[in-house]
């Protein structure tokens, strides 16, 4: 049997998914009513891939906040290849994820897995995820159907389009017409991305339903270097808005890290959109913060005339750096901490001197070579070695209590 109610056959208006929003205050400014998916304003659906924590998504909703992100993602059921990946906080992240959302006023998309999860889903979350491996799970599809609240459906990695729209009519079958499609790559013979980009899907699906269509980016690049020229492609393409992950650090996330955003550069991202929105006769929808229009294509419109008080975006991605580094850089020096540690207790138990003077001469003396390698004053370094040395030292000839592994 053909589709239905995902045609234009029953009606010739595109359909505006409506999201509403927080009532009360969203940094200091009065909510609105809703925020339209599908109408004239971009939507830019922003935050990680996984709730890791309380205070790490209460972060992130409010950076991405401040940035003009219209909506919070945030995973709390995660689908894992491996079943010995990170598989979410469940039931506590979606706990975390509502207290964002009444800090920030900000409305949360998060995905479901399971039928019997729906409902309690669906008190904590303003938008339900379908994601790409569910796309075809029909019982999760009409138990989202019966609730009413819109949906985010993504695409199947290996799906055609009218497989997407036979999934999407399952759930409108079953009284839900509040369907969001979402293109997040297809799986090709390409190795260098995670996944394809079906730019052309996004006028396609326009031709053949009502339905709002946004674009997942992050998932369809599988790297952070691509998330903004696709992003540009599929504004320019027709998309109604963008899907993209966002971590306070990807470095250390325990999904995703490769393609999410740090929220620097989600905030240099949303000023570089402007202009395509604009070519597409498009507006963002940035009503919750501060992401500025362009100055132009690649450039933030901080970039240069800053006022005082005021810090160049350029400036803050360095910063940003600097701190992602200098975090490294502790976590280095604790794991050297930790060795040193088990190389006295060996030196112990060996019966020889904890204290090794000539490993210590040895590894000071090599300090001229590293200099001239890293173009950095010898004096610097020899200071910064020696001091290693030291808290090696320290952790060395400090006695442990042994280490319990119960009560």
């Amino acid at each position: 049997m053909s589709r239905v109610l995902t045609t234009f056959g029953l009606t010739s208006d595109r359909t505006i998914v409506s999201v509403p929003t927080q009532s009360g205050s969203a940094g200091g400014a009065a909510a609105t009513a809703s925020i339209t998916v599908g109408g004239d304003r971009l939507v830019i659906i922003a935050g990680p891939c996984a709730v890791e924590g309380r205070a790490m998504i209460l972060d992130v909703a409010e950076r991405v906040r401040r940035s003009g992100a219209s909506m919070l993602r945030g995973g709390a059921y995660k689908p894992r290849t491996s079943p010995y990946a990170f598989q979410g906080l469940g039931m506590d992240a979606l706990e975390f994820l509502a207290e964002a959302r009444a800090a920030t006023g900000l409305p949360i998309v998060t995905e479901v897995l399971d039928p019997r999860d729906v409902e309690h889903v669906a008190q904590h979350a303003d938008v339900m995820q379908v994601g790409t491996r569910n796309m075809q799970n029909y019982p999760l599809l009409a138990e989202i159907g019966r609730t009413g609240r819109p949906v985010v459906l993504k695409r199947g990695f290996a799906a055609t389009l009218e497989e997407l729209l036979m999934a999407a009519e399952h759930v409108m079958a079953h009284g839900n017409a509040h369907v969001i499609l979402c293109e997040r790559g297809i799986r090709t013979f390409e190795p260098s991305t995670r996944n394809t980009l079906d730019v052309s899907a996004i006028p396609l699906l326009k031709a053949q339903t009502h339905l709002p269509v946004i674009v997942d980016p992050s998932h369809a690049a599988g790297r952070t270097d691509l998330v903004a020229p696709l992003s540009f492609a599929a504004i320019a393409a027709g998309a109604d808005g963008l899907l993209i992950e966002v971590h306070p650090d990807p470095a250390c996330a325990q999904s995703d890290g490769d393609q999410s955003l740090d929220p620097t550069a989600f905030t240099e991202l949303m000023t570089r959109l402007a202009p395509f929105a604009a070519a597409a006769g498009r507006t963002l929808d940035t009503r919750w913060g501060g992401a500025h229009p362009a100055a132009g294509i690649g450039h933030s419109a901080n970039d240069h005339n800053a006022r005082p008080g005021q810090s160049p975006k350029a400036l803050a991605t360095l910063r940003s750096g600097i701190e992602r580094i200098d975090r490294k850089i502790v976590g280095l020096i604790g794991q050297r901490v930790e060795l040193a540690r088990d190389a006295g207790r060996v030196k112990r138990e060996a019966g020889l001197p904890v204290i090794d003077e000539t490993q210590e001469h040895e590894v000071l003396a090599r300090v001229r070579e590293l200099a001239a390698e890293a173009g950095l004053p010898y004096e610097d370094l020899h200071a910064l070695q020696a001091y290693l040395i030291e808290i090696s030292r320290r952790a060395q000839t400090r006695q442990t209590s042994p280490r319990t592994t119960g009560p």
